[in-house]
């Protein structure tokens, strides 16, 4: 088997609609240059540990199904 043959049978391509999710979140990049007030009510924290407990439960689901 071939390193080709085994990357293209791990990996799985995104849904349509995760890669929209992407480009939006992308995008909302620069809105704190525009509205700084943003950084200060506690938004980009927030998001962090949304992000943080994703991954870790995403970890840990990939985690449990191993054997």
């Amino acid at each position: 088997m071939t390193t080709d043959a085994v990357a293209a049978a791990i990996v799985t391509p995104l849904p349509p609609g995760q890669l929209l999710w992407l480009i939006a979140l992308t995008g909302c990049g620069p809105c704190y240059l525009w509205q700084p007030s943003i950084i200060a009510s506690g938004v980009p924290t927030s998001a962090h540990q949304l992000m943080v407990h994703g991954s870790s439960r995403s970890l840990w689901l990939g985690l449990e199904s191993t054997d």
